[in-house]
């Protein structure tokens, strides 16, 4: 989809990729799912805002955000390799689950969240910050903290 802002407030499905290369503005709560095969991604290639819920389910394929500010809730099922290349703001919890695969926090982006930050990952590498309300569970911290 290409437009200077995208509005969105219901269901994406897509069978092969989706890709969102303008700001997005969430107008309710928007559930995007992506192909199946591991070829296939989700990518938002720039801010996502709107105090609405984003589900994400890009199955095998990976995930890309640039960033969000500020949303009420994330909500990202991925598998293989993922990023987030922007700083992510949730006001309420945000959860990313690509339990098998790696994801991959970039230099000096920082996800803040109002409740608890969940990342279900086999490898987590943070080179930004997490900041939350509630509780931050990563598999660095079980693997440290335990």
């Amino acid at each position: 989809m290409r437009d200077n802002v995208i509005e969105l407030c219901g269901d994406i499905t897509s069978n092969v990729n989706v890709q969102l290369i303008r700001p997005v503005t969430l107008n309710g709560d928007v559930p995007v799912t992506s192909g199946s095969d591991a070829t296939y991604y989700t990518q938002f290639t720039s801010t996502i805002d709107g105090g609405y819920d984003l589900a994400v389910n890009s199955g095998a394929g990976r995930a890309v955000f640039a960033g969000a500010t500020p949303v009420a809730n994330v909500q990202v099922t991925s598998s293989p390799n993922n990023f987030i290349t922007g700083n992510m703001t949730t006001l309420g919890s945000f959860t990313w689950d690509n339990t098998g695969g790696k994801l991959t926090l970039t230099s000096g982006r920082t996800v803040s969240a109002g409740d608890d930050i969940n990342i279900l990952a086999d490898v987590f590498t943070n080179l930004g910050g997490l900041v939350a309300g509630g509780t931050i569970n990563t598999p660095w911290l079980k693997d440290h903290w335990s």
